[in-house]
C-alpha cells in the first residue's frame, strides 16, 4: 500500500500553510492527484522528491 497525505498533513509536516502546498501543486512543484473519494492527495514518493 502506498502512503498518501492530504495537503493539510503535508503543510503540518513541513511547517507551511495548506495554501502553500496547493500553490506548489498548481505550479507543478509538487504532484497532487485526487483520491477515489475526490480528496486531493500527495503520494509519499512525490513528497520525498520535493524534499530532495
Amino acid at each position: 500500500m502506498r502512503t498518501q497525505y492530504r495537503p493539510g498533513q503535508v503543510a503540518e509536516l513541513l511547517g507551511v500553510s495548506a495554501d502553500t502546498v496547493r500553490r506548489w501543486a498548481d505550479s507543478g512543484k509538487l504532484a497532487m492527484t485526487r483520491s477515489s473519494g475526490g480528496q486531493r492527495v500527495i503520494e509519499g514518493a512525490d513528497l520525498a522528491r520535493l524534499l530532495v
